[in-house]
């Protein structure tokens, strides 16, 4: 029997609390859709869907004792550095999910963590896997994580997900671009914009044609834009770093 749903978007655990002493790998909770966070087509869009994993990973690194009021503590906060989404199609709004996630490899430099989200029936919707830097809140960089994590954080190395081993190339040339002036509520908690307001920059590039083009699906290849669109994304900002989306 299933547990109450909530309508926040919190997660409900799926599954008792693991035994003090014994940390699990994985962690599974459930939600429904918001229907505040269907798009047009009546689903969750993308920036929804890593904000799902975000919370997911958020919770499970408070019940390990790694989470981010943790680790402010020790000066120390946690930062993504990339993300890798493999989509099957789009949860409904409305729509129960099922959500697991867990740490996919011991602690290094950086830290890799796994997700699956799947539907009532058993069905995938989403496969992803991302990394996390620990950053030294004082002097803003990466820094080697504390000993005493390896001992709070269980690993299961089985793969949702693959990160590609290289970064995205660097365009050659700009073919469309748009200023987008930061919001206080794309802010987090490090006084960034947040990882999936960043995805919803990266769309607000493309005209409205060309998005209604490229739904969610079932489809595992990526759909082609349309003639004249093009098929990759830049962000940049002064100075003339960029990071790009295929």
């Amino acid at each position: 029997m299933h547990p109450r749903v909530s309508r926040r978007t919190e997660l409900i655990p799926a599954e008792p609390p693991r035994r003090p002493g014994k940390p699990r790998a994985h962690r599974i909770g459930r939600l429904r859709v918001p229907f505040h966070h269907a798009a047009p087509t009546g689903s969750a869009g993308i920036v929804a869907l890593a904000g799902y994993l975000q919370q997911a990973a958020g919770e499970h690194a408070e019940a390990l004792g790694v989470g981010a009021e943790r680790m402010a503590g020790e000066g120390l906060t946690w930062v993504l550095t990339r993300l890798f989404l493999h989509i099957e199609r789009a949860p409904r709004g409305g729509e129960e999910i099922e959500i697991d996630t867990w740490p996919s490899q011991r602690p290094r430099r950086l830290f890799l963590r796994d997700f699956r989200i799947g539907d009532a029936g058993g069905g995938e919707i989403l496969a992803a896997a991302g990394s996390w830097a620990l950053i030294d809140a004082g002097a803003r960089k990466a820094v080697k994580g504390p000993d005493w994590i390896a001992g709070r954080v269980a690993v299961d190395e089985t793969r949702a997900a693959t990160l590609p081993g290289r970064a995205p190339p660097r365009l050659a040339r700009e073919e469309r671009a748009r200023d987008v002036m930061p919001r206080w509520s794309d802010l987090d908690v490090n006084g960034h914009v947040n990882n999936a307001p960043l995805i919803g920059w990266l769309l607000e590039v493309f005209e409205t044609d060309w998005l209604d083009h490229i739904p969610l699906t079932r489809n595992r290849r990526r759909p082609a834009p349309p003639p004249g669109h093009p098929q990759d994304t830049a962000i940049g900002w002064p100075g003339g770093g960029h990071s790009t989306s295929s």
